[in-house]
């Protein structure tokens, strides 16, 4: 058993030995291999568009409520007459001279 592995492992690090010198030494290989890859990707991908699609108009719809949430949060806040207190971060009218909570100064 063990005399087998003798042969094999050296035999496999020699492979990969050469395999990866002839990645760095041979533009062509890498081009190959590289082209190889990139077709395992298109494939990946073009498998994978319904999936895709699906999980984009979920994540969308998802989403929706919560941009219309802060639009209109942002909308308020700019159209809104008041500020917070310096003091306790209350929020009182933008022309209030004294906070309704703390009673201090603004």
């Amino acid at each position: 058993m063990f005399s087998i592995l003798f042969i094999i492992v050296p035999i496999f690090i020699a492979a990969v030995f050469v395999f990866i010198i002839a990645m760095i030494v041979s533009p062509k290989f890498k081009g190959k291999m590289m082209s190889r890859e990139i077709k395992a990707q298109k494939y990946m991908i073009e498998e994978s568009k319904e999936d895709l699609k699906s999980i984009s108009d979920d994540m969308a719809y998802a989403t929706k409520d919560g941009v219309k949430t802060t639009a209109g949060a942002i909308r308020e806040g700019l159209t809104k007459s008041t500020v917070f207190c310096k003091h306790c971060g209350c929020e009182i009218d933008d022309d209030s001279k004294f906070c309704k909570k703390c009673g201090k100064k603004q």
